[in-house]
């Protein structure tokens, strides 16, 4: 019985990290790749992987939410796979999760609870649903459903996770150990909500290299007489859209058989 808990566990972690690679897929084509085709779960306005993908929320301290998923369901499997791994001499230090089984348990609570608060901003919020989202927000209670014990009270996995942990940080190497970890993680979630090397559309535009130059404009009716026009990103882009204009426009004729001329 053991085994098949721990077997289905598994099952459900590697779905749960197929589901989190496609919808990392999903993430960098809808905001990086410009000629990417819709993705099979963006149907209509409401069922939209894509729009959902393209939101802020689908970020958070600067990492996309796929990632967390792949890092949680990867972590997981890591917890399950610990009691062989502690055997070699250089992962001995696994050894501190005696109770796996339980950490999981703990872990994916918190990932459902989490996902609960992400399916309501789904909702009311962004009012797009992400199908492969949500499927992973199921397979996040699945996974709680299936290595909870039910011989014993709902919160017996976790004071067991917390003894264990307790137990694990009064050994000195571990508790340093413990203590470089979290600093080393709120150094890199500090990174990347910073420079948002994993999330660069959200980037805010630096227009401080733009020049400036003021005019006064006469019979100005759309605006006040003195008025700014900046030069910088804009008129780059305004280029872009010219040049490539033209050579649509350029291809085009030929395609029909006429001479290229110049766009008007």
């Amino acid at each position: 019985m053991f085994n098949l808990k721990r077997t289905s566990i598994i099952v459900l972690l590697l779905i749960g990290f197929g589901l989190s690679v496609e919808l990392c897929r999903i993430y960098y084509n809808a905001n990086f790749n410009p000629y990417a085709l819709d993705s099979f779960c963006s149907i209509n306005n409401l069922i939209d992987c894509d729009g959902v993908a393209k939101t802020n929320f689908a970020q958070f301290a600067g990492i996309p939410l796929c990632l967390w998923g792949i890092f949680f369901y990867s972590f997981s499997l890591l917890l399950l796979a610990s009691p062989a791994l502690s055997k070699f001499k250089l992962l001995k230090f696994l050894e501190v999760f005696k109770n796996p089984i339980s950490y999981v348990f703990c872990l994916s609570l918190l990932a459902f609870v989490i996902s609960m608060c992400l399916a309501c901003i789904s909702i009311f919020a962004i009012k797009k649903i992400c199908v492969l989202c949500f499927a992973t927000y199921f397979v996040d209670l699945a996974v709680a459903l299936v290595a909870r014990h039910y011989k014993e009270p709902w919160y017996y996995e976790i004071k067991q996770s917390f003894g264990d942990f307790k137990s694990a940080v009064s050994n000195r190497n571990y508790l340093i150990a413990f203590i470089a970890v979290v600093i080393g993680f709120l150094g890199v979630l500090t990174y990347t909500a910073n420079s948002y090397v994993l999330a660069p559309q959200l980037k805010p535009i630096d227009l401080s290299h733009s020049k400036e130059v003021k005019y006064t404009m006469k019979d100005n009716i759309m605006g006040k007489p003195t008025a700014k026009r900046i030069y910088g990103l804009q008129l780059r882009f305004l280029l872009y859209d010219k040049y490539f204009a033209q050579k649509d426009y350029e291809r085009t004729r030929q395609c029909c058989g006429y001479p290229t001329q110049p766009a008007a």
